[in-house]
This record gives structure tokens, C-alpha cells and sequence, in this order.
């Protein structure tokens, strides 16, 4: 094999799994600019779980101190797979014996109880339940609406919600409405928010999960229009928004409005880690953003 083959599989202590050929389920990192990382990766038959430590300087922290962290030329499978052989998995699980403890409910049961250490900055109670939810999605077991609320990880909350259904989901967990504009809603649970609004031309109705901090209908659907509520005319963009809620249930390329809004993954520091969240990102070109939902990314649902 030659020495100049380029590692092509994710980046950053994610690595350590990618380069033994281990699909990567969810990585988060605990503390602030240093602190202690897990990660759960698997194959085709087992699940491995990783654990250890991340600083801030090439001092401190053994990825940066590899060079890796400002390389721009790619990194070679060598140069990976010898930074990989300092951090094995503390647990191996096979598949069959995953399943079933996700089921029961006592995967973390089979944690050693050496990572409950009081001086970590590990939730392990929130972490093993988005390892149970990235279980469930991997293997496509039956998720819960107690699963997706239970969920810390935003990335993994938007994919299990979209499994699920959003019209499921509000019909079966009781959301609170917290304010309404006419015939349109924003509706809540815990983290979870969605606005609940009418084609203005047609008797569809179509929830768009907008983020947590929204208060009010207005500023949601303001909001997806990357506008504040303040620059939100519906009279003067009836039409506009007819079109637009219409595409991005259709899925279609076209866009009435100045830049749309997708999610997309944003690099974080501190408790969520460089991989292990998501912020809501508005103001992608509008191929970026109608690409993405026509690939199954639309975060809306039409509703009766």
C-alpha cells in the first residue's frame, strides 16, 4: 500500500474509528476548551464505544500535537493509523446484544463504572440516551417521541424527528401552543418548537420546526424567510409565501424570496463538541438550501 494514500474518512478524534473502517454514530465532547470526549462507532456485527481527553494547544492535546489540525495537503492513512493505535474502545458490544439492551432500556448498565467518575465532565445519563436514539436510527428500530425528547444531541433530534413524523409527533406528545396569529400557531415541548401555519391559497396547513427561542408565530415564520418579524409584510408577500411553503413541501428548485434556510452541522466548542451538534444556519444560497431538502432535508410536513 503506498505511504502517500490520503485518509479520505472523518477528521478530528472521529479518526480513531473512521480509519479502522468504523462508521462513526455520534461523537460529543464534554467541558469547555479542554475536557474529555465519547464517541460510539460501529461495523457491520459489533458497536465500540471511545473515551478520552481533548485540550486546547499542540501542548495539550494529542490531535493538534500531530499536526493535524492545520494540515491542508490531507493526511496519509499511515500518519492516521498510527495516531490511532493510542486509543482503543473501552466496550465492544455485538450487534444482537446492542439491540436488545437499547430495547430494554439498560445500555448503560454494561458502562464501566470507572467513566461515573465524580470529577468528569461526562453527562453519561444524556449521552447514553443519544446513544440509544443513534442506535435506533442505524438499525432502524422503532423510535419513541419519548426517544427524540429525551435526546440532548440536536442532530440526532432532527433525524429521529423526521423518522418519526412531525404530524406524528405533535399528535402523540401534548405540545403546548404559545402563541397564535390568526389561523397560524407556534406550537412547543421542551426544546422542541414548531410553527403551524396555512397555505394562504390553498387549505394545506404545514409545520416548520423553527429554533427553541422563537416566542411568537410572526418571528418563526419571519424567521424562514431569514427576515426579522419586524421586516416580515405578509400582505405584501401572500403570494411569495404561498409559492414558497409550497416548494419546499414539493421539493421543487425554485424560490420566491431572497435567501432561504436550511440547517446546517456548524463547528462548536466546548459541551456539544466540534461534531456532536447542531445550530440552526440561515441565509444559504438557494441551491445549497433546495438541494438539501430535496434530498429528504426539508424540515416541514404537511398537515390536514
Amino acid at each position: 500500500m503506498s505511504q502517500t494514500e490520503v485518509y479520505r474518512g472523518p477528521t478530528g478524534y472521529p479518526m480513531v474509528a473512521g480509519v479502522r473502517g468504523q462508521d462513526v454514530l455520534l461523537f460529543q465532547q464534554f467541558g469547555s476548551y479542554q475536557g474529555e470526549w465519547m464517541m460510539l462507532a460501529r461495523t457491520a456485527d459489533t458497536f465500540y464505544v471511545y473515551k478520552d481527553s481533548y485540550g486546547s494547544c499542540s501542548g495539550c492535546d494529542s490531535y493538534e500535537a500531530a499536526g493535524f489540525g492545520w494540515r491542508d495537503d490531507g493526511i496519509s492513512m499511515d500518519a492516521a493509523r498510527k495516531f490511532a493505535e493510542d486509543y482503543k474502545p473501552f466496550i465492544e458490544i455485538p450487534r444482537a446484544t446492542m439491540r436488545n439492551l437499547v430495547k430494554n432500556g439498560t445500555l448503560g448498565n454494561v458502562l464501566p463504572a470507572n467513566i461515573r467518575d465524580t470529577y468528569s465532565d461526562i453527562d453519561l445519563p444524556s449521552f447514553t440516551n443519544d446513544m440509544a436514539l443513534a442506535t435506533k436510527l442505524s438499525e432502524n428500530m422503532d423510535v419513541t417521541a419519548d426517544d427524540i425528547l429525551k435526546a440532548p444531541n440536536q442532530e440526532l433530534k432532527q433525524k429521529a424527528l423526521k423518522q418519526f413524523g412531525y404530524e406524528r409527533f405533535v399528535a402523540e406528545v401534548q405540545m403546548v401552543e404559545i402563541d397564535r396569529d390568526g389561523e397560524n400557531a407556534l406550537l412547543k415541548k421542551d426544546d422542541i418548537v414548531f410553527a403551524y401555519v396555512k397555505d394562504s391559497s390553498t387549505p394545506r396547513r404545514y409545520l416548520l420546526r423553527v429554533p427553541p427561542t422563537m416566542k411568537r408565530v410572526r418571528e418563526a415564520i419571519a424567521w424562514t424567510f431569514n427576515m426579522t418579524e419586524a421586516e416580515y409584510q405578509p400582505l405584501a408577500e401572500t403570494c411569495a409565501e404561498s409559492r414558497f411553503l409550497s416548494n419546499r413541501w414539493h421539493g421543487l428548485w425554485t424560490c420566491p424570496m431572497p435567501p432561504c434556510f436550511a440547517e446546517r452541522p456548524t463547528t462548536t466548542s466546548g459541551s456539544g463538541g466540534t461534531l456532536g451538534r447542531k445550530r440552526f444556519a440561515r441565509g444559504l444560497p438557494h441551491e445549497r438550501c433546495f438541494g438539501h431538502l430535496k434530498s429528504g432535508g426539508a424540515d416541514s410536513a404537511q398537515a390536514h
